[in-house]
């Protein structure tokens, strides 16, 4: 398989700026040994001839050439350049020297250099290199610059080598799996490898699309993904990126067909690093590791925000004797939460701790409205790869209201809109394990309304059962990865959630003494899914390769939550409360403390 092997960024970029000439013409020359060639089927006996005509043609001088040979045939040129066949190197000399302008002796020393180097490097390198250059580069070319390109090919060669080794692994593997299909299509794939690492033959586009398809049938099988996720696949991974991105800064005739069959090549071996069909997001490699902890872990976030600007709106009611909390006044509120997100199916586990304070106001008589500000900073830690973590500091705005229908029946509702900046680390899983790093930014919304019913059972003693439905929905923007390993390009992602809601609290209504009360409260809620989006998290390494997507796991259907508080009033002004909830949904348990202090104006 053909293919033109870029130069390297230093030297790519000389050849455009130190090139006597602003552009060029190709002259497709057949060498047939000897110091012999064909042009336009025309025979020359001695490269001084054909330069005579060379020169005939293209009279304007402003106007480069490059003289283009089949590489086979180039090979044999260099070994008569070395031997002087016919005079070859020096009326190719002299021919270099007039046209380019050069000093004689310095063409002389740099087709010695380039022939002693070429002669020095291996078969499969040589070969690279004569598809990186042609034969008059090497009189453009400084020494150094000429070295910069021996040693780019050195790399690809090298990479070429490994990638082939890796397949050769792959099947090597595979000759375990216990399936008479795939046995039966391994030697095709190899008969087919075989060919593409034969550089004398041209595979076909028919051969290289079935090679694709076996290498997605054999390679993407789970069997193999303890060899396709380990750190010395994913290292080669990230250095072929790395050198397709450097080669895309490159401004050269060459990069965009060089590009073109690395990346093809790249596609063809995808199944190789990646898997191109996610069943199970627990097994791919760290490049594609679903991102929707941070979504689940915000939408967990956001529902304890609601708790607490829910412990205000339930204070105003009647169980609140006279208009104690009945009247104008603000208050503020701390919280913290330690919950835990255990793994299954698609779903990461995760580790979240969550701080945050929040400032409300309202006012209001048989009707309560008031506002909030929700400051949190959240900690999102995956389980088992402690480096892989999220840092979101919440903004989040609450209107909220409660209306006294009757007696006992009331309405309340809260809608809120936040933003929240998000600092992303992953682990690469290359060899050096390499933190990969993003930021990205996210918005909020979520409204939820009730209807209530405040039942006396006794003086003191209220049960309120409600009845409502909530909607959650977080959008994260899509964002880049920076950093020394693998780094990857993930799309927007969205998460909602529609529920409906059952709860009931108890309230004791109790006095301590005429200016002092308590009311200790327990309270039982459940949120149960009616609809719930997660998406999944699509990932992209280089421009021009597919991405992939990464499954999430549905949201968890029900979220309970169980708590208690106690709230102290003193002289119908100020209000002291603590509390504490408990939140479960389907491996997932959250803890949450408060501390509230309220004064009424």
């Amino acid at each position: 398989m053909n293919k033109k092997f870029l130069l390297s960024t230093i030297a790519s970029t000389i050849l455009l700026t130190n090139s006597a000439k602003a552009d060029a013409v190709d002259f497709n020359i057949n060498y047939n040994g000897n110091n012999t060639f064909t042009y336009q089927g025309t025979r020359y006996d001695s490269f001084q001839a054909l330069s005579t005509d060379i020169k005939r043609i293209n009279n304007n001088r402003d106007i480069d050439i490059n003289i283009v040979i089949p590489d086979e045939e180039k090979r044999i040129l260099f070994r008569d350049l070395a031997a002087n066949t016919q005079g070859l190197k020096t009326q190719y000399a002299d021919f270099a020297a007039n046209y380019y302008q050069k000093n004689l002796q310095d063409i002389f020393a740099l087709l010695d250099y380039s022939i002693q180097i070429y002669a020095q490097l291996p078969a499969e390198e040589q070969y690279f290199l004569l598809n990186a250059i042609e034969i008059n580069d090497i009189v453009r070319f400084r020494e150094k610059e000429f070295t910069d390109t021996v040693n780019y090919v050195k790399a690809n060669a090298t990479t070429e080598r490994i990638i082939g080794q890796t397949g050769t692994k792959f099947v090597s593997k595979a000759m375990s799996i216990n399936d008479a299909n795939i046995q039966g299509l391994i030697p095709e794939l190899r008969q087919l490898f075989a060919r593409e690492r034969d550089k004398t033959i041209t595979t076909t586009a028919a051969e290289k699309a079935r090679q694709k398809e076996l290498t997605k049938i054999i390679f993407g099988r789970p069997e193999l993904n303890s060899l396709r996720n380990s750190a010395e696949n994913q290292e080669l991974l990230k250095n072929y990126i790395k050198n397709l991105q450097t080669e895309a800064l490159v401004n050269n005739k060459y990069i965009k067909d060089v590009i073109i069959q690395k990346t093809e090549q790249l596609i063809a071996y995808l199944d190789v690093f990646m898997v191109t069909d996610v069943k199970d997001a627990s097994t791919v490699p760290a490049v594609q590791k679903s991102d929707s902890a941070l979504t689940e872990g915000m939408i967990n976030s956001l529902q304890t925000t609601r708790e607490l600007v829910d412990s205000r709106i339930n204070g105003f009611s009647a169980t609140a004797a006279g208009d104690l909390l009945q009247s104008y006044g603000a208050w503020i509120q701390g919280s913290f939460t330690e919950a835990t997100q255990n793994a299954y199916k698609n779903a990461p586990g995760y580790k979240l701790s969550q701080k945050g304070v929040t400032i409300g106001a309202d006012t209001g008589d048989d009707i309560l409205l008031g506002v909030a500000y929700s400051y949190n900073k959240n900690d999102i830690k995956n389980i088992t790869i402690k480096t892989n973590k999220e840092d979101i500091k919440s903004h989040t705005f609450t209107a909220y209201g409660k209306a006294i229908v009757t007696n006992d029946i009331f309405l309340k509702g809260q809608g809120q809109f936040g933003k929240s900046q998000i600092k992303k680390s992953r682990s690469t899983g290359d060899l050096a394990n390499n933190l990969a790093k993003a930021k990205t930014n996210a918005n909020m919304v979520a409204a939820k309304l009730e209807i209530g019913y405040d039942y006396a059972l006794s003086s003191p003693v209220h049960i309120i059962p409600t009845i409502g439905l909530s909607y959650t929905d977080i959008d994260v923007k899509g964002y880049t990865e920076s950093g020394l390993g693998i780094n990857r390009s993930v799309s927007k992602r969205n998460s909602n959630r529609k529920s409906g809601l059952v709860g009931v609290s108890v309230n004791y209504d109790g006095n301590i003494s005429g200016s002092i009360k308590l009311m200790p409260e327990m309270h039982a809620n459940i949120d149960y899914a009616l609809g719930t989006k997660n998406s999944a998290t699509i990932v992209k390494i280089f421009d021009d390769i597919p991405p992939i997507a990464t499954p999430a796991e549905k949201l968890a259907k029900a979220y309970f939550n169980i708590g208690a508080s106690l709230k102290a009033f003193q002289f119908d002004k100020y209000e002291i409360s603590t509390g504490y909830d408990l939140g479960l949904a389907k491996k997932f348990h959250s803890h949450t403390g408060t501390l509230k202090v309220r004064v009424n104006m």
